[in-house]
């Protein structure tokens, strides 16, 4: 008894290897060509066959599952704020570390308060962070130290001057950013700027010029920007008082200006601080 049972072990482990060799061979004579297959293969729960008249097949290699499809197709991460700053840097003379060594504290403080600003707190109709359509930065007007009147701000000075995509400048121009409003300045859009925007927050106060229209564009002909022509620039500078004092390194009421923007700001948009911290990658 126990040779007979041991002898039909032996037979069916004959018959799964031999059906092991024939699916790896594919076919009796080596040849490739496919060998004709059983009348039915038992697929299982999966759909794949797993075994040939009671016979398992060797594994089948899965390769990329539906999860890895899923994650090759899936959309980029958003770049982060960092991120913006040292890819807007490039665009400055020389790239990053280069620029960010020639900037001094109160151009970096406006750099950095005006990328939180749109990186951070100001988003389009579809969530998406405006920092993302600024294309490049033109110039970085800092803070006025000596020969001045009013050292913490006036027209020239405390500012940025950037270039956008269509998108974002055609948000500006139709008023579709929902922290921003028409301007109630006054005296109206810089020259030679024919349209002007402000945020409805508070102070201190995002304040932003541009050209109405493409067809409004001339060389922007001020300090720093004398000669550039571009249809979609934008001057953008942070008023913290009535009278437009716009340098984050000032004081105003006896706090700096970095302090009151993490202020009122901190909680907005996409919340949390400034990065005030922020040091270029790789420098």
């Amino acid at each position: 008894m126990a040779m007979r049972t041991h002898a039909a072990r032996l037979l069916t482990l004959a018959a799964v290897a031999s059906a092991f060799w024939l699916s790896a061979c594919g076919g009796v004579d080596g040849s490739g060509e496919a060998a004709p297959g059983p009348a039915d293969a038992d697929a299982g729960d999966t759909g794949v066959a797993v075994s040939v008249d009671g016979y398992p097949l060797p594994p089948v290699d899965p390769g990329l599952t539906d999860a890895d499809a899923d994650d090759a197709d899936a959309a980029p991460s958003p770049a982060t704020l960092a991120q913006h700053r040292d890819r807007l840097l490039d665009t400055l003379p020389g790239g990053r570390c280069e620029a960010w060594a020639a900037l001094d504290g109160d151009q970096r403080a406006v750099f950095l308060l005006v990328t939180d600003l749109l990186g951070k707190r100001t988003v389009l109709d579809d969530a998406d962070h405006a920092l993302s359509h600024v294309r490049r930065v033109h110039a970085l007007r800092g803070r006025q130290h000596e020969g001045c009147l009013r050292c913490c701000g006036d027209r020239e000075h405390n500012r940025v001057y950037l270039s956008l995509d269509d998108t974002l400048i055609a948000a500006f121009r139709d008023g579709a950013l929902p922290a921003w409003r028409d301007t109630r300045d006054l005296l109206g859009p810089h020259e030679p700027f024919t349209a002007s925007s402000e945020t409805d927050l508070g102070q201190p106060r995002g304040q932003a010029h541009f050209f109405a229209a493409d067809a409004d564009v001339v060389a922007l002909g001020r300090p720093g920007v004398e000669g550039v022509f571009d249809p979609r620039a934008l001057e953008l500078d942070l008023d913290f008082n009535l009278l437009h004092e716009s340098a984050p390194t000032c004081e105003y009421g006896g706090e700096s200006g970095l302090l009151r923007y993490q202020e009122l700001w901190g909680a907005q948009g996409a919340a949390g601080d400034a990065e005030l911290g922020f040091a270029p990658e790789g420098c």
